[in-house]
């Protein structure tokens, strides 16, 4: 009985995914659930509208005429330091720099 040993093989090369918006996306909702387990009291979401990213902070209060104006600066600074976070992390985690302009506007 004689085996026969193959004479030559074959190494698929896998190209590397081009890092578009999608993958980006990826990574930015990583982090942010990543941060939600870490301060659940953050309460921010993200998610893809278009092409863009929608970042949401919520909160909840007693009486909202009266705690309006503290409610929103609360949920803009918020946003800011989550902003500020993202960045960060994004370029630690992927070694590029997200573009997130206009976030602060939703």
């Amino acid at each position: 009985m004689n085996k026969t040993e193959p004479k030559t093989f074959e190494v698929a090369p896998y190209s590397d995914v081009e890092f578009g918006p999608y993958e980006a996306f990826k990574v930015i909702k990583q982090i942010i659930a990543d941060l939600l387990r870490d301060s659940p009291a953050h309460a921010v979401n993200v998610a893809w509208v278009g092409d863009k990213v929608r970042m949401t902070h919520q909160t909840f209060t007693t009486f909202l005429p009266i705690q309006q104006g503290t409610a929103e600066g609360e949920s803009r600074e918020v946003l800011k330091q989550t902003i500020s976070y993202l960045k960060r992390e994004f370029r630690d985690r992927t070694g590029k720099t997200p573009s997130l302009q206009g976030l602060l506007a939703v």
